[in-house]
C-alpha cells in the first residue's frame, strides 16, 4: 500500500512520554559501541554443532537485512512525525541500527560474506515500509514486532548458539533492541488511544499478513534433517503470533479481550 503519511505534532504527545524520550535518547547516546572492539581479535567464529555453515551465515544475514530496513524506517518517521524530542530518539536509534548491521557485516566476513536477503523476508520488508496512514502501523510493524521479535529471537540464540564472539555482540544489540522496543510502546501508548477503533483494526489486519509473510516464508525453502522442518516452521510461527498479540494488546491496539490466539473477535 503506497500514498500519503499521516503527521503527528508535537503537541500531541503527552508531557510525561517526551520527557521519557529525552531519557531514551540520552542512554542511546551514551551507550554507544564500536563493533571494530568486538570482532577481529584472533577469536574463531564457531557456528552451532550440526548447523551448515551455509544455514548459520543466512540466518544472521537475515538480521543484517533488517537492521538496515529498520534504519530506513526510521528515516521515514523523522519525516512523518513533527516533533524534535522523538527525532532525537530516531536519530540514536539510526545510529544504533547502522552500527548493528556494520557488526553483523564484519561477523559475517569470516563466514563467507553476507548472503542475500531471503525472498520473502524482503519483498515483507518492503512492502511494510510502503505502508500509507499514521505512523502507528509502522511502529508497531518494526518496534513492536519486529524488533521485539528480534528480542525473542536473539534470547533463543545466546542460549543455544556457542559462539562467543556471538554472544558478546548479541547482549550489546539486544540493549539497543530493548531500548529501541520501550520507545515504540511509549509512543503507542500515548497515541493509540486516539485512534479510532476501525483504524486501529485494519493496522491488525495489515501485521497479521506482514507477519505471515515475514515468518511464513523465511528460510522455508530450507531443509536439514531435524532443524526447521515444516512443523517446527509453523509452531514458531504461531507461537510468535501469539507473543506479538500479546504486545499488540499491551500498547492499546485492541483490547485484550478481542485478541484471541493471534485473532481479533
Amino acid at each position: 500500500m503506497t500514498g500519503p503519511v499521516n503527521h503527528m505534532s508535537k503537541s500531541s504527545l503527552q508531557p510525561d512520554t517526551r520527557d521519557r524520550f529525552n531519557d531514551l535518547a540520552v542512554k542511546g547516546e551514551i551507550q554507544r559501541w564500536q563493533p571494530a572492539t568486538l570482532i577481529g581479535g584472533g577469536e574463531d567464529i564457531t557456528v552451532p554443532r550440526l548447523m551448515p555453515k551455509r544455514l548459520y551465515a543466512a540466518i544472521i544475514s537475515q538480521f543484517l537485512h533488517g537492521e538496515r530496513a529498520t534504519a530506513k524506517l526510521c528515516r521515514r518517521l523523522i519525516g512523518a512525525i513533527d516533533d524534535p524530542v522523538v527525532h532525537r530518539f530516531l536519530v540514536t536509534q539510526i545510529a544504533d541500527e547502522t552500527r548493528h548491521a556494520e557488526a553483523y557485516a564484519r561477523y559475517l566476513d569470516h563466514l563467507g560474506g553476507a548472503r542475500a536477503v531471503d525472498a520473502n523476508f524482503g519483498q515483507a520488508l518492503n512492502q511494510a515500509l510502503e505502508w500509507s496512514g499514521p505512523p502507528q502501523a509502522w511502529m508497531l510493524g518494526f518496534h513492536v514486532l519486529l524488533e521485539g521479535e528480534a528480542l525473542r529471537t536473539l534470547a533463543d540464540f545466546q542460549e543455544f548458539w556457542p559462539c562467543p564472539v556471538f554472544r558478546r555482540m548479541n547482549a550489546l544489540i539486544s540493549r539497543d533492541e530493548a531500548r529501541h522496543v520501550a520507545f515504540g510502546k511509549l509512543f503507542l501508548r500515548d497515541t493509540l488511544p486516539r485512534m479510532a477503533a476501525a483504524e486501529r483494526r485494519a493496522i491488525y489486519h495489515q501485521l497479521d499478513v506482514f507477519w505471515r509473510d515475514v515468518g511464513g516464508g523465511l528460510l522455508a525453502d530450507t531443509w536439514v534433517p531435524g532443524i526447521f522442518t515444516r512443523g517446527l516452521r509453523q509452531r514458531w510461527l504461531d507461537d510468535g503470533w501469539r507473543h506479538h498479540c500479546r504486545a499488540f494488546a499491551d500498547v492499546g491496539l485492541l483490547p485484550s479481550r478481542q485478541i484471541s490466539e493471534g485473532a481479533a473477535a
